[in-house]
């Protein structure tokens, strides 16, 4: 084996392993967008089950709905940023997330 050939096999694997570590990214963006719009499915009927009792703070300030939409918008921008990934949807997507763990919080 000469040294050119040891460095295309490592260019190989280097491409190989850029190709693996960019579809994990993919499937955890995607697993994580399906979770937070699960979460936000919870929160939502959750709000709305709370709307209809009388004695709750919760009522007023609506706040499993409000926590709902964050929870559909981080969803929504991670399963887009794991099918595109542009640098704009990146920081949308690290954005969201904050707000959507703020919100969590609240809720």
């Amino acid at each position: 084996m000469n040294c050119e050939e040891t460095l295309d096999n490592q260019t190989e694997q280097a491409i190989y392993s850029s190709v693996q570590n960019a579809s994990n990214k993919k499937s955890i963006n995607t697993i994580i967008g399906i979770l937070q719009m699960i979460c936000g499915v919870v929160a939502l009927s959750t709000g709305i089950g709370l709307i209809f009792q009388r004695d709750n703070l919760s009522t007023i300030s609506a706040t499993g709905i409000w926590s709902s939409v964050f929870f559909f918008i981080y969803g929504s921008l991670s399963i887009g940023t794991a099918r595109n990934s542009t640098s704009c949807l990146v920081i949308c997507n690290i954005v969201m997330s904050i707000f959507s763990a703020i919100s969590a919080g609240v809720l």
